[in-house]
């Protein structure tokens, strides 16, 4: 079975595409880019402090729901800088590891 999280990249990646292309987003490449990079190694990198921190094994893997995140904000969010998309993706991704209830994130 095909995990659902594949097919909802593949349709943001198309919107986006299709809004930079046809329906004019006011959004660079370097924004996208910057977001998907910032979002995935911070996904990376907190969920290897997280695991230090719990002492559990850390397994390296793609973190393909950052990629998510950060395509969500490629469609969503509109800011004049890829710094924001950086710090927009920091929040995203770092809201997932800090908001929490009873020990399980809220936000994706």
């Amino acid at each position: 079975m095909t995990n659902p999280l594949y097919l909802l990249i593949a349709a943001q990646a198309f919107f986006i595409v299709l809004g930079k292309t046809y329906l004019e987003f006011n959004l660079t490449w370097a924004d996208i880019i910057a977001a998907v990079i910032t979002a995935g190694a911070a996904e990376l990198l907190f969920s290897y402090i997280e695991c230090r921190l719990t002492g559990k094994p850390f397994k390296l893997s793609f973190p393909w729901s950052a990629v998510a995140a950060a395509l969500g904000l490629g469609i969503f969010f509109r800011a004049v800088s890829p710094l924001y998309f950086i710090l927009a993706a920091l929040a995203a991704i770092g809201s997932k590891y800090i908001i929490r209830i009873k020990g399980r994130h809220i936000f994706n």
